[in-house]
């Protein structure tokens, strides 16, 4: 039996809440062939950064993801096996609710940004109030055929090392024996 996952995003600023949620989401379905289920609170910022996004409906299916509205009032939906809070956006109450009643209780995930800004590093390796929370469980949402491209990018780059140094080596040798012939 797949697991199943439900994601909720509540979109704050910008795009970046709903960008990672988004990638997520498709990694899950895409990579890792989950059932997942994201809950945004505004399709029409996902339809800007996804056109594909009907911004109208309450639920629909896109790049192997369920795609629903997260609305006031909360719609009643059984709660998934794994449930991703992302960016502490506070789960809707009815959903709590539910989510207590499942034996057993699912997995619950607080989803937290990383940063490469300058003041993180002053910021790192606090306290979390979130328990497991650690710089051991750190990760970062990177597509497997990404890391594919890389991997086959630094695999070639090695091989052009290797062929320069034997062409420098030989060229080396040529120079050496040259010289030794005068």
């Amino acid at each position: 039996m797949r697991t199943n996952w439900d994601i909720f995003c509540s979109v704050v600023d910008n795009y970046g809440d709903i960008g990672i949620a988004w990638r997520l989401a498709r990694g899950l379905a895409g990579e890792h062939g989950l059932d997942v289920r994201l809950w945004v609170d505004d399709l029409n910022v996902f339809h800007r950064i996804w056109p594909a996004i009907d911004a109208a409906a309450a639920e629909q299916s896109c790049e192997g993801v369920t795609v629903c509205a997260w609305r006031t009032p909360f719609a009643a939906a059984a709660p998934a096996q794994v449930v991703i809070d992302a960016f502490g956006c506070s789960l809707p109450e009815a959903y709590l609710a539910a989510m207590s009643e499942q034996s057993p209780p699912p997995v619950w995930i607080n989803l937290e940004y990383l940063s490469a800004e300058p003041w993180v590093a002053e910021h790192h390796g606090l306290p979390s109030p979130h328990p497991g929370d650690d710089a051991a469980s750190e990760a970062s949402l990177r597509p497997r055929e990404l890391l594919e491209k890389i991997d086959a990018e630094i695999k070639g780059l090695e091989q052009e090392k290797e062929q320069m140094q034997a062409e420098l080596v030989s060229v080396e040798t040529r120079f050496v024996q040259e010289g030794q012939s005068r």
